[in-house]
């Protein structure tokens, strides 16, 4: 019945969405969710099912949906960063240049001048699933955060920098005991980040070249802005609608700088999804028994573990002044995801009325579908 349905639907829509050999309940979810995207929204959506990737691309308009090759189109994919940085740890940890259990307080740069006492509780197990005790907010980033108000209001960590971390840990308690509680925190994956590229005497930006883009073949993937070329860089839109520039910061670059395409994306996926457990990415899968802010969600490798009526998520979202990002794999499936959109989380047609994010519902619902083997239609172009 389902089939006949969606024939009919061929007698009277136009816009063709390409979802060859997925199941029926994906296809569905997918019409769903592109008829709710706001105007000039340019989505790239890649799919890991049966062993098989597919990109989808899609632009909207006045005149409605419109079928775009984006598969190499560069978006910023926000904090989904933070998983790329604790691969960096995880290389580091094979290589036994690091352990998760071991104190980041030698590992700090003019750690001499902290207070060992107060540091040295600090593991990179903790800096790695945000317990780590460090302030998100620090007073001692007010001076850069007010700047960036005046001169870049559209990248409010712009002029966040080390030196503004070195006088917090330096001067001020830290917010809880580590391992106490979870708080998501963007500083101390920028510290972290920092520290990496110490140990390395290199930059957080040439590790991520070196030891995750150029292994993988994420041949259009960059660090920062300053690599893309500007007739590379899409369109993106801030909450209001207005045109929106790459959120290139200091130290939080390694917790939210990365720019990429559902092409690379999909690498990044299927190398996990590909991983031996004693690899550095099988570690990447491993999760920490720390609960997150998000029902039935804990804190892994940078990634986030959602269990849900049996299934197992491993996921993150990522969110810049002019993008949003979802990327999720089942590992049990072998299935993946992963949603790149040019717009701002808030802007109109982000959330539904309760306020929730439709990438993140939406994702979630096309990763859980992907699980549905049983209902296949192989070569089928739905339109709607």
């Amino acid at each position: 019945m389902r089939s006949i349905v969606i024939f009919l639907s061929l007698l009277f829509y136009s816009v063709q969405i390409v979802s060859q050999d997925l199941p029926l309940r994906t296809q569905e979810i997918l019409q769903e969710y592109l008829d709710l995207l706001p105007n000039k929204a340019q989505i790239a959506i890649g799919i890991i099912h049966q062993d098989q990737q597919y990109t989808i691309g899609y632009e909207k308009s006045t005149d409605g949906l419109k079928k775009i090759d984006n598969a190499y189109a560069i978006y910023e994919i926000g904090s989904i960063t933070k998983t790329m940085t604790a691969g960096l740890v995880q290389q580091f940890r094979i290589q036994q240049k690091i352990d998760l259990n071991h104190s980041i307080f030698e590992f700090l740069p003019d750690h001499h001048l902290y207070d060992r006492k107060k540091i040295e509780p600090i593991q990179f197990k903790h800096m790695l699933t945000h317990t780590s005790g460090i302030s998100t907010a620090p007073i001692t980033i007010l001076s850069p955060i007010l700047r960036a108000l005046i001169f870049r209001p559209k990248n409010p960590n712009k002029y966040v920098a080390y030196k503004h971390y070195h006088n917090y840990l330096k001067k001020y308690e830290l917010e809880y005991e580590a391992g106490e509680k979870w708080e998501y925190n963007n500083g101390a994956y920028g510290l972290l980040g920092h520290i990496l590229a110490h140990q390395q005497q290199s930059s957080w930006d040439s590790l991520m070249h070196q030891q995750i883009f150029e292994p993988l073949q994420m041949n259009h993937s960059y660090a920062t802005g300053t690599y893309v070329q500007k007739n590379h860089q899409l369109i993106a839109y801030t909450q209001s609608g207005k045109k929106a520039k790459y959120w290139d910061m200091n130290l939080i670059n390694a917790a939210g700088s990365v720019k990429s395409c559902s092409h690379d994306m999909l690498r990044w996926l299927q190398a996990h999804l590909d991983a031996s457990d004693e690899s550095w990415l099988g570690a990447m899968k491993e999760e920490y028994h720390v609960p997150t802010a998000i029902k039935n969600s804990y804190s892994g490798s940078g990634w986030m573990h959602l269990y849900k009526d049996n299934a197992h998520y491993i996921w993150h979202g990522g969110a810049t002044g002019g993008y949003r990002s979802f990327s999720a794999f089942d590992p049990v499936h072998e299935t993946a995801i992963v949603i790149l959109i040019n717009m701002n989380s808030n802007h109109q047609g982000m959330k539904n009325q309760q306020k929730k994010s439709l990438i993140r519902i939406y994702g979630f619902e096309l990763l859980e579908s992907l699980a549905d083997k049983s209902d296949t239609v192989q070569g089928l172009e739905v339109q709607r």
